[in-house]
């Protein structure tokens, strides 16, 4: 299935941005997220949604010791002008209390009085069907009346393998869908979970997933609030061994048909800084893709 140059040269003309799960402690006073600061600095021209996670949730870190800690790590990202700081919350499918998704949204909204700006909500294990869309826009809703609390609204539906299934979720107007939760090589690699049931990342070839599978899920009006997250870049896919140049490859890909965010990981979403596609390679990488 083929983009005609006229598609793909209007697509290209918007950015895609990093959408990055950092699911890993700050250290003391940041210091393990200086990296991803680092990173992002460095490629200041690359939009980056930053999505952090104290336990399932934002946690009570505040009034403990470990305070210090993530209000430093959160204001050395939140503070950066091409960072935007989200929070980690789950739905369960929309069948957790949407009462306690609230009081979790809230929670990360407080943050604020720590001088982290938290610039929105990340939704995990959101729907992957047409059954809780009600649900779903009061969250969007309440998300983006919050004072303190930024408009960015991210659903994580993770692998709907429906036709069409999100069209009633995109039309709720979320920043992104994460609509291809996936990985590059199917076998485990270290902290990598990437084994199962899984389909590698364009194992027929660089865009093939979003062309013959991601395009019918959501079709192509869609693209730009779309989001794709691939983690276990290591071994090969079938196609292409995991290093600089397949990133490249696969980041250009998914640059040229006009897809919203995306993130390529080594291993799962706790350590950034494992090679090949650790951090500062993957932002040096989409921003080049988004050049080319």
């Amino acid at each position: 299935m083929r983009f005609s140059l006229l598609s793909l040269c209007a697509a290209s003309a918007a950015a895609t941005d990093l959408l990055l799960p950092l699911y890993t402690y700050p250290g003391t006073n940041g210091a393990s997220w200086s990296s991803v600061a680092s990173a992002l600095s460095s490629n200041s021209e690359l939009s980056a949604t930053i999505i952090i996670n104290v336990s399932n949730g934002p946690g009570s870190p505040f009034g403990t010791t470990d305070g210090p800690n993530w209000a430093a790590g959160g204001k050395l990202l939140a503070d950066l002008p091409n960072v935007s700081l989200v929070g980690y919350v789950h739905c369960t499918r929309c069948q957790r209390a949407i009462a306690d998704v609230k009081a979790d949204i809230a929670q990360w909204a407080s943050w604020n009085s720590q001088g982290v700006h938290v610039g929105g909500i990340f939704i995990d294990e959101a729907p992957n069907d047409g059954s809780c869309v009600q649900y779903m826009s009061e969250l969007t809703q309440y998300i983006r009346s919050l004072d303190g609390l930024g408009d960015s609204v991210v659903y994580n539906a993770g692998f709907p393998a429906t036709p069409n299934i999100l069209d009633s979720y995109f039309a709720l107007n979320p920043t992104y869908i994460s609509a291809f939760e996936t990985c590059w090589s199917p076998t485990s690699n270290g902290e990598d979970l990437c084994d199962g049931s899984y389909t590698p990342y364009d194992q027929d070839g660089y865009g093939t997933s979003i062309d013959n599978v991601l395009k019918d899920w959501v079709g192509t009006e869609n693209y730009a609030k779309t989001a794709i997250l691939v983690h276990g870049f290591h071994g090969s896919n079938g196609f292409a061994t995991a290093n600089s140049e397949s990133l490249l490859s696969a980041s250009e890909a998914i640059v040229a048909r006009g897809i919203g965010a995306a993130v390529f990981t080594t291993n799962h979403w706790i350590t950034p800084d494992a090679a090949p596609a650790d951090i500062q390679t993957m932002a040096t990488t989409l921003n080049a893709a988004n050049k080319q």
